[in-house]
């Protein structure tokens, strides 16, 4: 009856985002340019470690772009509903109440007002990507900073990746050796796609691929 409550709240939580107020008749966002959510995440066999995890949590994900900005990130409370299996610690059972990823990238292309553009690549950037886990003890289980040089690329009409229509944004020679994650992975994750980050920018054909 718990895990039956458990999922009918997290159901009726994950339909509601404050960042669509559209019956209202107000802003969607609280910027223009600007785009966030709180949303109920839901996990089944993610694997991290030598277990196969299944969690239910809160997260706190934001977009942007604009003029030479582009920016997603997202903050993970781990097992905030207390739905985890056995293998997944979080906020409420002295595991880490706090995982976080931010992915700024900024224009080269916009910043020197030049046209970098050849072949499929479109435009380039100066491209990070900062990972913080507070680990149960919290002494930072993980606290890294990946930079390197990231495009857009034009994949054209007869490539499918996930539904996107015109462009992937991939972020290049930012992983250090063994740090890759594994593309086509057998687990599911609510609003993931498998490989697939999430949407940037405004356009809904617009993906990230997720450190290839």
């Amino acid at each position: 009856m718990k895990n039956k409550m458990l999922v009918a709240g997290a159901l009726l939580a994950a339909s509601y985002s404050i960042s669509s107020q559209a019956e209202t008749g107000a802003p969607t966002y609280v910027s223009d340019w600007w785009h966030q959510s709180v949303n109920v995440v839901g996990s089944n066999h993610t694997r991290f470690g030598p277990h196969l995890n299944n969690d239910v949590y809160l997260e706190y994900e934001a977009f942007a772009h604009k003029d030479w900005f582009d920016f997603y990130g997202y903050v993970d409370i781990p097992n905030f509903f207390g739905a985890a299996n056995s293998y997944q610690q979080g906020i409420w059972d002295n595991g880490s109440p706090l995982f976080m990823e931010i992915e700024p990238r900024f224009s080269i292309d916009k910043l020197t007002g030049t046209d970098l553009s050849f072949g499929p690549f479109k435009e380039w950037y100066f491209a990070n990507n900062y990972v913080y886990d507070m680990g149960r003890d919290h002494n930072n289980r993980q606290n890294t900073w990946y930079m390197g040089l990231g495009t857009d690329i034009d994949r054209y009409p007869h490539q499918n990746v996930a539904g996107a229509e015109h462009l992937c944004q991939i972020p290049v020679g930012k992983l250090r050796r063994g740090e890759r994650k594994q593309l086509g992975r057998l687990s599911l994750q609510g609003k993931i796609f498998p490989a697939v980050d999430y949407l940037v920018g405004r356009q809904p054909e617009l993906y990230r691929l997720h450190q290839l």
